[in-house]
C-alpha cells in the first residue's frame, strides 16, 4: 500500500519556496516525481490539492501519498488457484474475488500470476504479466485465460484485438435495468486519476446489457430494488462494466468506486454493508484455441454473489440462459 507521509513546513521561511522544490529536498526525490504526484492529487497542502508551483509561506501541513515502487520480477509462490482447464498451451482459471491478477505497486506478491508463473514459458508477454492477455479487477471474480507459450499468447491477443472473444459477466445493479447497448467512450477521470469515466475523446467502449431478473425487491419489499443483468463485452476497457452501469444510473451493488454514496435504506442495508466488493462475476469465456478448436467455459457465481440472490429470493433457470 502507498506510504502516507505528513510534514510540517517550518515557520519563518526566508523566502517563498516552491512546493515541489521543498518536497524534493526533504523527501530525497526528484522534482519531476513530486510534480507527478501533485498532478495525481497525491500531495495536499493543509488538506487541499495544490500545484507543484505552489509557494510555501511556512507553517503548512503537507500530506504526501507516496507511491510504492512496483516489483521488477514475478516470483513463483505456492498459491491455491482454482483451475478450470489446463493443457500444454493455456490455463483457464476461476479467479476468486479479492485476488489481484498480476504484481504491481502495492501488490508485489500473492497475485494470481505468482501462483501460475512456474507454468508459463520464459519471455511470454510482459515481465510483470507473463502469460496475461486480459485481466479482471481485484474484487471481480470469474474466468480468465492465461497463455503458457508465446504462440498461444499471440493467438489469444489477436482475438482480443478483433473482439472475437466471448465474455459475458453477471452483475447485480441498483434499480430496474432495461435491455440496452451502452456505447460510451471511456478514459481517465478528469480529476480523480485512479478512476475512469465516460469522457469525450476516450477509447470506444461497448457493453451489451440484458436483464435476467429486473426490479428485484428486498425480502420486505422495502429499500428499493436491484436487477440481475448479463453484460456482454464487445470491448475490454478498464472498469468498463462498472463505469458504464454507473453512467446509466444503475451502479453495481458493493462497488467502492462507482457505487451508491451512503447506505441503502431498509432491508438492503445489512446485505450491502457485508459485501467485500462489487457484485460482478466473469461468468462465461469463449475463445479459439491455437489448434483451431472453439472453447467455451461457464462458471457458477461465488457464494457472496449467490447469497444476495438468495436474500432476494431470485432463482435463475440455467437451462433458459
Amino acid at each position: 500500500m502507498p506510504s502516507v507521509v505528513e510534514l510540517r513546513v517550518p515557520t519563518g521561511l526566508v523566502s517563498f519556496e516552491r512546493l515541489d522544490q521543498w518536497l524534493s529536498t526533504h523527501l530525497s526525490e526528484s522534482r519531476s516525481a513530486v510534480g507527478k504526484w501533485c498532478k495525481e492529487g497525491r500531495v495536499l497542502v493543509n488538506g487541499k490539492q495544490c500545484k507543484a508551483s505552489t509557494k510555501l509561506k511556512g507553517g503548512e501541513i503537507l500530506t504526501v501519498d507516496r507511491p510504492v515502487s512496483a516489483p521488477t520480477t514475478v516470483l513463483p509462490e505456492n498459491i491455491d488457484i482454482p483451475i478450470v482447464f489446463e493443457d500444454a498451451d493455456l490455463i483457464v482459471v476461476n479467479k476468486p474475488s479479492g485476488m489481484v491478477v498480476h504484481p504491481g505497486a502495492g501488490n508485489p506478491s500473492g497475485t494470481l500470476i505468482n501462483g501460475l508463473v512456474s507454468k508459463v514459458e520464459a519471455g511470454v508477454g510482459e515481465a510483470l504479466r507473463p502469460g496475461i492477455v486480459h485481466r479482471i479487477d481485484k474484487d471481480t471474480s470469474g474466468l480468465l485465460v492465461v497463455a503458457k507459450s508465446q504462440r498461444t499468447f499471440e493467438c489469444l491477443k489477436a482475438q482480443f484485438k478483433d473482439h472475437s472473444i466471448e465474455r459475458r459477466y453477471w452483475a447485480l445493479a441498483w434499480g430496474e435495468v432495461s435491455a440496452q447497448t451502452i456505447d460510451q467512450p471511456l478514459g481517465r477521470h478528469p480529476t480523480k486519476r485512479v478512476k475512469f469515466a465516460v469522457v469525450e475523446g476516450g477509447k470506444q467502449a461497448i457493453t451489451h446489457v440484458t436483464p435476467l431478473a429486473s426490479g428485484i425487491p428486498a425480502q420486505s419489499g422495502k429499500g428499493g430494488t436491484v436487477s440481475l443483468v448479463e453484460c456482454r463485452l464487445e470491448t475490454g476497457r478498464t472498469h468498463q462494466i462498472r463505469v458504464h452501469m454507473e453512467s446509466i444510473g444503475h451502479p453495481l451493488l458493493g462497488d467502492p468506486f462507482y457505487g451508491r454514496k451512503g447506505d441503502p435504506t431498509s432491508a438492503w442495508r445489512p446485505v450491502v454493508a457485508g459485501l467485500m466488493g462489487q457484485m460482478l462475476h466473469a461468468k462465461t469465456l469463449g475463445f479459439q484455441h491455437p489448434n483451431g478448436e472453439w472453447m467455451r467455459f461457464d462458471s457458477a457465481v461465488p457464494d457472496e454473489f449467490q447469497g444476495v440472490l438468495d436474500f432476494a429470493r431470485v432463482h435463475i433457470d440455467m437451462e433458459c440462459i
